[in-house]
């Protein structure tokens, strides 16, 4: 008889003090209030490593009651610095998905960089001006075409308001990729006063801290070598993004029948799931917020909860998702 098993997937980004840190406006989680999920996450699920998650999925093994698995996203220098030193103390481990381009090279992934533009405090009206100054200037883009691209684009969401979801639907996906880099890459060069390998240099992870935290039982999968779109890409781009950073998982150790991935912005498609499936990836995370059941969850298509669903004090009592664990 097959079990019926649910597990929490969280999903983390940027975990760092804050307050006294360079760009305190980055939308991140308080490194404080990260040891306090963690506790109450103890207190009141079990949390589970790759390995049991794995086994659960094609072995059918029993979970403990209310399951969680521990990711995090983007290869930060914040997960070796301060993830990694409260897991430990916690004797639990974490899953990390680091593009790759960051690691072997000095260069910002242009996610981030939009990040530490919007993070320098510049009025977005100001920025909302600059990137139309750019759209106007492009062949067969004009006022009117970028009027219809803020209605169209300007929506907030749960997170931000209209003009920071306008700007980042502008610099992520609604241009071109060519479009994107140019104005991303202009902005960046304009209102950070880092250098892109400057901020590189003190942004990620590298190599060694990459292979001290897998020695230690961590488990590393791919989030794609340009943190690109997939459903985006074209099938080369796409391969690359596949095969660049399964090349590095396998030469950092990992076994071939436990690769897994995490897809950049979520971004997939029929053809990014086909792809991921040949590349020999049989655990996939996206961005559908949701409690994974994983006897009705595709294993590529695992939903998880951002850090920001759920509480952060160790006896806080209210938790929505407590009742679909």
């Amino acid at each position: 008889m097959t079990l019926e098993q649910k597990v929490t997937v969280v999903m983390y980004h940027y975990v760092r003090d804050l307050k006294n840190s360079k760009y305190p406006n980055i939308k991140g989680l308080d490194i404080k209030l990260f040891n306090e999920q963690i506790l109450y996450l103890k207190k009141n699920y079990n949390v589970i490593s790759m390995e049991e998650f794995f086994n659960a999925i094609f072995e059918n093994s029993k979970l403990p009651k209310r399951p969680a698995l521990l990711t995090f996203d983007d290869g930060f220098i914040d997960h070796y610095s301060n993830v990694f030193p409260i897991l430990e103390k916690n004797n639990l481990k974490g899953c990390f998905y680091p593009p790759i381009l960051s690691i072997i090279e000095n260069k910002v992934l242009d996610v981030h960089k939009i990040h530490h533009i919007l993070a320098t405090g510049i009025n977005t009206k100001d920025l909302i001006e600059e990137i139309k100054k750019f759209i106007i200037t492009e062949p067969n883009q004009d006022n009117v075409f970028f009027d219809s691209l803020y209605s169209k684009h300007a929506i907030s969401n749960r997170y931000d308001n209209k003009e920071i979801i306008f700007i980042k639907r502008i610099l992520q996906s609604v241009l071109q990729l060519s479009q994107r880099e140019r104005l991303t890459d202009m902005l960046f060069k304009k209102f950070v006063e880092f250098s892109e390998e400057e901020l590189s240099k003190i942004l990620y992870m590298k190599e060694d801290e990459i292979n001290e935290m897998f020695k230690s039982g961590h488990h590393f999968g791919s989030h794609g070598f340009k943190h690109y779109w997939w459903n985006e890409c074209n099938t080369d781009q796409l391969n690359d993004e596949i095969q660049i950073s399964k090349k590095f998982l396998i030469d950092l150790g990992m076994k071939k029948n436990g690769l897994t991935c995490c897809y950049p912005y979520g971004g997939i498609s029929k053809k990014v799931i086909e792809m991921a499936k040949r590349a020999g990836f049989r655990i996939g995370f996206t961005t559908e917020v949701n409690i994974a059941n994983l006897n009705k969850s595709d294993s590529l298509l695992i939903p998880r909860l951002d850090t920001n669903d759920l509480p952060k004090e160790m006896n806080a009592i209210d938790n929505k998702w407590l009742d679909y664990a």
